[in-house]
């Protein structure tokens, strides 16, 4: 699963990425940036589950939408259609 948040007033992206690793737990892969450079930084936290996955990015979702991020599935930076 791969979620994204675009704030264009800042020009600013997040992005999560939740997926197996390669020993079967979960990884949630954090990625964040200027959407005008190539500079970001990149967080692996393993996880607990599927579920626990699931809960973190409504989380973030939340937290992404009170400082001015929407959603941005089909972003194509990235070519991700969701």
């Amino acid at each position: 699963m791969i979620r994204i948040w675009i704030n264009e007033t800042t020009r600013r992206y997040y992005r999560v990425h939740l997926q197996p690793d390669l020993f079967d737990a979960m990884t949630l892969i954090r990625c964040w940036g200027s959407l005008d450079t190539q500079h970001g930084r990149v967080r692996n936290d393993v996880i607990q589950s599927w579920a626990h996955g699931l809960k973190l990015i409504e989380e973030i979702d939340k937290l992404r939408q009170s400082h001015g991020y929407i959603g941005a599935t089909g972003y194509p930076r990235w070519g991700i259609e969701d």
